[in-house]
């Protein structure tokens, strides 16, 4: 089976401007959901920067009561600098995937495995934010 290709850079939309200080993404913007898969995998929902209109996508993403979905904007994140910070978990338990949506085909995760402790959790999405850094789209749609 072919390896499956990725973008350069995906986005992790940022639900409020909690999730930011001083201008930087801070770890909490990387909750990873324990949604039952059969994999053992927690996930955090991402969209991958195939072209522009992944960008528009996720700004224009809505909740079901129709406010803007984040808030906060988005993260775009270099794929290479994010694996370059987090090689030594890849081992561990983080990966990630394509899982495109009826209404999203940019749609994807990044996975950790349930079997991590709450502090190599936290040591993750340290990582995570540490990649996203102050590379915040933010949100101009009213919100």
């Amino acid at each position: 089976m072919a390896e499956e290709l990725y973008p350069k850079e995906f986005l992790r939309g940022i639900a409020n401007k909690g999730f930011i200080e001083n201008g930087h993404v801070l770890y909490t913007a990387f909750q990873f959901d324990d949604t039952g898969r059969e994999d053992g995998n927690r996930e955090a929902s991402i969209n991958w920067l195939d072209d522009d209109g992944a960008i528009a996508l996720a700004l224009n993403q809505r909740k079901e009561n129709g406010k803007i979905q984040f808030s906060g904007g988005v993260a775009r994140i270099n794929l290479d600098y994010a694996k370059m910070i987090l090689h030594n978990f890849s081992q561990v338990g983080f990966s990630y995937e394509r899982a495109p949506l009826e209404n999203n085909k940019y749609h994807g995760n990044l996975l950790l495995a349930n079997s991590l402790s709450k502090q190599t959790r936290q040591m993750l999405m340290t990582g995570l934010a540490l990649a996203a850094g102050t590379n915040i789209i933010p949100q101009t749609n009213v919100v």
